[in-house]
């Protein structure tokens, strides 16, 4: 797949429904670059390297995990650069390397999962697991030269260790999961945890919205959205 632009210093890997491999996001400033996440395997880490090469961008310097899940972190060990993830995600990928190095994990992972088993349906071995480089709980602030970039801790009806980059000079605000109301975590799936989002949400200004598993939308659309089917989803469950 191609990266496409959405300006000069903005680029993105689109989604892949079939494996259900996640948007990856990439942001070049004059000093650094920045990846949004680092992919679901060894082979989609690479295909973002590649993609990024047949444009003639550097390889990331950093790249934030919006949360710890397999399609979003499973990359890690074949990134450029150093990572960095809220200390909920690295303590989540630290409990999961303990669990991959059982030997029945990968082949539970790959009859239990579809998409898990299509991704790896060619591996010998299980995937490394690891946590990121970086490790944080605030707000943090970057300047990559040229382009600002805003991280922070983002409250989510999906994964409690999401965050979020925003980009206030490319109008453009990079979600990962946090949007999503699937249910796999009961737990998190609330409806407070879905209006603290939309809380957090609003104080945006107009802006694009890249999610992990769907084309880049408006803000505006998004917060539709929220307030209508996801409500009504977590009302009717």
């Amino acid at each position: 797949m191609k990266l496409l632009p959405l300006s000069e210093n903005l680029f993105y890997l689109p989604h892949e429904a079939e494996r259900d491999r996640p948007l990856l996001g990439y942001v070049r400033g004059t000093r650094l670059a920045l990846a949004v996440d680092a992919g679901y395997s060894a082979a989609h880490a690479d295909a973002f390297a590649a993609a990024l090469r047949a444009q003639n961008l550097p390889p990331p310097d950093l790249t934030l995990l919006t949360h710890w899940h397999l399609d979003h972190s499973l990359g890690l060990s074949h990134i450029h650069g150093l990572s960095l993830a809220t200390k909920a995600a690295c303590a989540a990928l630290e409990a999961l390397a303990v669990q991959a190095r059982d030997p029945g994990w990968f082949a539970a992972r790959r009859r239990d999962d579809p998409f898990f088993a299509l991704e790896y349906r060619e591996a010998a071995s299980a995937p490394r697991v690891r946590a990121a480089d970086i490790a944080f709980d605030g707000p943090l602030r970057l300047d990559l030269g040229g382009v600002a970039a805003e991280i922070f801790p983002l409250p989510s009806p999906h994964s409690a260790d999401s965050a979020a980059l925003f980009l206030p000079g490319e109008s453009a605000l990079f979600l990962g999961d946090a949007p999503s109301v699937d249910f796999s975590d009961p737990g998190q799936a609330t409806e407070e945890n879905l209006e603290a989002l939309i809380a957090a949400l609003q104080r945006f200004p107009p802006c694009t919205c890249l999610l992990s598993h769907c084309a880049p939308l408006p803000l505006s659309e998004l917060l539709d959205y929220l307030r209508t089917e996801a409500r009504q989803a977590l009302k009717t469950r």
